[in-house]
């Protein structure tokens, strides 16, 4: 995570990643970069501390994309039950019955 912040401030750096390219000439690109490529600093103000908010950050990052997600059977039904309405609930058990009896005669 560190390393996101240190990379992206020293690239920022280099035209050559931050200007536009017009045409396919291999030239030097020269260019007043974009607000997105300007460095700015914000104030959390005294009251945030500044490793909560990142600690908040890296740890949904964590559970969106590292972390496994274990899905039990009782959960997705729960899931379906909250969520879906009778009609959905409905449209779904005759869909799995039909994905169940096409495997029964696969198998056979």
């Amino acid at each position: 995570i560190i390393s996101a912040f240190v990379l992206a401030n020293v690239m920022g750096r280099f035209q050559w990643l931050t200007c536009p390219r017009k045409d396919l000439s291999t030239g030097w690109l020269r260019c007043d970069p974009g607000p997105m490529f300007k460095p700015e600093h914000y104030s959390l103000g005294e009251w945030v501390p500044k490793g909560m908010v990142m600690a908040v950050f890296a740890y949904i990052y964590h559970q969106s994309f590292i972390s496994p997600q274990n899905y039990s059977v009782e959960l997705i039904l729960e899931q379906i039950l909250r969520n879906l309405t009778f009609e959905e609930q409905k449209f779904l058990y005759q869909q799995l019955g039909e994905i169940y009896h096409e495997r029964q005669l696969m198998q056979s």
